[in-house]
């Protein structure tokens, strides 16, 4: 490599070098052509800024499929994810909850007490349950609701009896309703018996909920009844004692971080050490086991169950991916 890159600064005539070498690359002193869209265009910022470029296109081509994964839960079934908070966990989960937020228009971040831990932590809280989901696809006025909602009480509580779950109580019912000739459905909560076993009820809500989610009134069609599912389980209260927040805020150390295709001067911080008064990024927020980026124009404090509350601190905005980085990506 030493010996080819001088030979190329020697070189008086013209080469053309396709090369992923990045010390070949820096060492023969190229000049850089982005080659892209069937166009070629000089890049002027040099061979390590064009890195820098290529490293923030693939963080956003990942954030990007991360918040097209929540769209497919949300904007696809004809819910704004603006209205929602994002939850971000595990131990990487808020390096990228600012990028993702941002694309999906979302305002707050909730990252959890132990968030490294969460599948662990919630596994031992959660509490033991099991469901049962019965087909019918009959006309909601015409359904059996009263045999079927006695028959399905039986069923679920029989189930969790094979399956050990002390005192079980049915938590939720849910009614997946639809319009005749429609795949969608729309899924109606009833929270007693007496609402479970009320198909006039349970229309109006549809009804309601139809024209929440898509700005018009129901047509006039027939309401079809999809499925009834319920879900049963015990109902023992399980905690884990929330960490106490120290009223002292201490940095560990500085560090130069990288966003939105800028570089800053950053303090890390230790988690214990976030009150709740709020604190404006960039920033690194670190624990044991998770490390949080807090962007520019991000705010973070403490709330009192041991979670961290990121708050949008101006306009929602998106970083596209550089020409010159979608070249690269693209190419691969």
């Amino acid at each position: 490599i030493d010996a080819l890159a001088v030979g190329l600064q020697n070189f008086e005539g013209g080469v053309v070098l396709v090369s992923h070498d990045a010390r070949l690359i820096m060492e023969a002193e190229c000049d850089l052509w982005v080659c892209n869209n069937q166009t070629l265009k000089r890049y002027e910022s040099g061979f390590e800024e064009y890195r820098y470029e290529l490293l923030d296109g693939f963080r956003a081509l990942a954030e990007e499929s991360m918040a097209e994964a929540i769209r497919t839960v949300t904007t696809r079934r004809g819910k704004n994810p603006e209205s929602h908070v994002l939850a971000a966990f595990g131990g990487a989960g808020g390096q990228h909850a600012c990028g993702i937020a941002e694309r999906l228009g979302i305002r707050q971040i909730i990252i959890p007490a132990e968030t490294g831990l969460l599948s662990a932590v919630g596994l031992h809280t959660a509490r033991r349950e099991c469901s049962i989901e019965i087909p019918m696809v009959a006309p909601l006025e015409d359904s059996p609701l009263l045999e079927a909602v006695a028959d399905i009480e039986e069923r679920i509580l029989r189930q969790c009896a094979i399956e050990r779950i002390p005192e079980p109580e049915i938590l939720r019912r849910q009614f997946r309703c639809r319009l005749e000739q429609q795949d969608a459905t729309i899924d109606i909560e009833c929270h007693s018996v007496d609402d479970a076993k009320a198909a006039r009820g349970i229309a109006e809500r549809f009804k309601d909920e139809f024209k929440r989610l898509y700005g018009y009134s129901v047509p006039k069609r027939k309401i079809e009844l999809a499925s009834i599912r319920f879900f049963a389980g015990d109902n023992v209260p399980r905690s884990v004692p929330a960490p106490v927040a120290t009223s002292i805020t201490k940095n560990l150390s500085t560090m130069t971080m990288r966003c939105g295709h800028s570089h800053y001067e950053v303090r890390i911080w230790d988690r214990e050490s976030i009150t709740s008064s709020p604190m404006n990024g960039p920033l690194v927020v670190i624990d044991d086991t998770s490390t949080i980026i807090v962007e520019p124009d991000w705010s973070i404090q403490a709330h009192s169950s041991g979670a961290l509350i990121l708050d949008r601190i101006s306009e929602v905005h998106t970083q596209d991916i550089s020409e010159a980085a979608a070249s690269e990506i693209i190419a691969c």
